[in-house]
């Protein structure tokens, strides 16, 4: 019976350690999945600092309409 133990907890970590490698396809759909988020996190990035673009634009047209000087940009 001691014998066994070492030779039982041998095959548990050995059986531990033989994982299977995530498929292609897996991979390949983790990798579409992220690239996804991240395109869509950068369009909304893109959205907000074309409104931003457009506020400052006008403001600076009515700035000038006025004759004040320009805000800073944001």
């Amino acid at each position: 019976m001691p014998r066994l133990l070492p030779l039982c907890t041998l095959t548990l970590f050995g059986l531990a350690a033989c994982r299977q490698e995530p498929s292609f396809d897996e991979r390949y759909d983790a990798a579409q999945k992220q690239v996804g988020t991240t395109a869509a996190r950068l369009d909304k990035e893109m959205v907000a600092a074309d409104r931003q673009a457009e506020a400052d634009r006008r403001a600076v047209e009515a700035a000038r309409a006025t004759g004040q000087r320009p805000p800073p940009a944001s």
